[in-house]
């Protein structure tokens, strides 16, 4: 049967959801890109909102910027 093979889970999974805006915003840092952009571009930086799910991407020639493009 294969309710019987199927595993319980030991620990419990607490989720953790914004309750307003900007409570919580998941960010991710991508690069170095080995081709640059347009422009010379080659790390872009990503923000999400828990709250919203609105995103915001911001490209950046050097990694050293991206406390000024959350700002």
């Amino acid at each position: 049967c294969l309710v019987i093979k199927q595993h319980n889970s030991f620990f419990k999974v607490k989720t953790l959801h914004a309750s307003k805006p900007l409570e919580l915003v998941h960010t991710n840092v991508f690069g170095l890109m080995q081709t640059k952009s347009i422009k010379d571009f080659t790390y872009f930086v990503i923000y999400i909102d828990d709250y919203l799910r609105f995103t915001t991407i911001y490209f950046l020639k050097h990694k050293s910027k991206v406390f000024q493009a959350y700002k």
